[in-house]
């Protein structure tokens, strides 16, 4: 939907990234409409994005590098966005991760956020076309991240200046 594009691209925009960095946006998603959708919106923004429909191809295109930010649903055929968010935090990949999902239930967002995801947003959403601006917070070194857990709020997951 628009309102999906643009909450992505609001996120995306209000990162700091280098350029080159940011102009690369994966998508992981498996609905062909919202995939759609979000590639056509983030392509008029002039961002880069390559879409993955599945959680493999995802991971491994992941893993090849260079993305500015991974919007990544959780509920993917075969592997889930939980599996790809620990396996790019295992191998000490630092890509924020957009976690965008039909899952609304607390221990989901806490299950996610244990898996590394940076943000979370349910579908379907929206954000205010201005807000304040963010950075990413430091993803701990992975000797903590067993027993990082940040809230569920996006406050604790991200800094506003």
């Amino acid at each position: 939907t628009p309102s999906s594009m643009r909450a992505i691209f609001s996120f995306a925009s209000r990162l700091r990234f280098t350029i080159e960095a940011m102009a690369r946006v994966l998508l992981i998603e498996d609905e062909e409409l919202l995939g759609e959708t979000m590639v056509d919106g983030l392509e008029a923004a002039r961002y880069r994005v390559d879409w993955k429909r599945n959680g493999q191809d995802g991971l491994d295109a992941a893993v090849e590098g260079g993305y500015g930010v991974i919007v990544l649903d959780l509920m993917l055929p075969q592997m889930s966005g939980y599996e790809i968010c620990r396996a790019l935090r295992r191998l000490d990949l630092d890509i924020p991760v957009l976690a965008l999902t039909a899952r609304t239930l607390s221990e989901d967002k806490i299950q996610a956020f244990d898996c590394g995801v940076d943000q979370y947003m349910t579908k379907p959403f929206s954000l205010p076309k201005k807000g304040p601006r963010t950075s990413r917070r430091p993803v701990p070194p992975p000797s903590e991240r067993s027993t990082f857990r940040p809230s569920t709020s996006s406050s604790a997951c991200w800094r506003s200046w």
